[in-house]
């Protein structure tokens, strides 16, 4: 990979066709595309549930950031064998950062997976847009993990998983900044409209 235009789509957007897609999506965040997925009722929120394709580098690292934030979450993929283990790429990144994957296991959304008080996740513009045609949110609000980045919001999380390391290191560091960012809005909304208890 010699042309520096070329490395520097692979390393910083995981391919050409990530810095395509990336930029779209930009656009059309621009354009307010996006902002119907920022506006959730967190009041209903009680689990968080990561959405990505194959259910091994992406939504498994930030359902480990939840649940380690103390939020119940959990992650499944659109398209996965279930019962398979995480990316070894993935599992090295959360030992080296403080999470688990171990012991993760994949878990393919069907209909019927999804429940009142859910907040899908997803990765991609596409991610919801197949879980809203096949009508696999059923009473679920939607949203996407990339708007929720403190300092570069973006709709779009491109898939890391035959990117190279130093993409994928860049990619697994963002899921869990915007994870923690979510996590810490939802916290902020939820305690907001926490009744104070009365002093004594």
């Amino acid at each position: 990979m010699n042309n520096p235009i070329t490395r520097h789509m692979a390393e910083h957007y995981g391919s050409k066709r990530g810095w395509l897609n990336y930029h779209r999506t930009q656009l059309a965040g621009w354009a307010g595309r996006w902002r119907p997925y920022r506006r959730i009722d967190w009041q209903r929120v009680d689990r968080l549930v990561f959405i990505c394709m194959g259910n091994i580098c992406r939504s498994p690292l930030a359902e480990s950031v939840a649940s380690k934030s103390g939020y119940t979450a959990e992650s499944m993929g659109l398209n996965c064998t279930p019962d398979r283990p995480a990316d070894p790429r993935a599992v090295e990144f959360a030992e080296r950062n403080g999470y688990e994957l171990s012991g993760h296991r994949t878990r393919l959304l069907e209909p019927g997976a999804c429940r009142e008080g859910d907040l899908l996740v997803g990765m991609e513009p596409k991610h919801v847009g197949t879980i809203q045609q096949q009508g696999l949110a059923g009473p679920a609000q939607l949203t996407l993990l990339g708007l929720w980045h403190p300092s570069r919001p973006s709709a779009y999380i491109h898939d890391p998983y035959m990117a190279s390391d130093r993409f994928f290191e860049r990619c697994e560091q963002y899921v869990v900044e915007a994870t923690l960012q979510l996590i810490e809005s939802a916290h902020r909304a939820q305690k907001a409209w926490r009744p104070s208890t009365p002093s004594t």
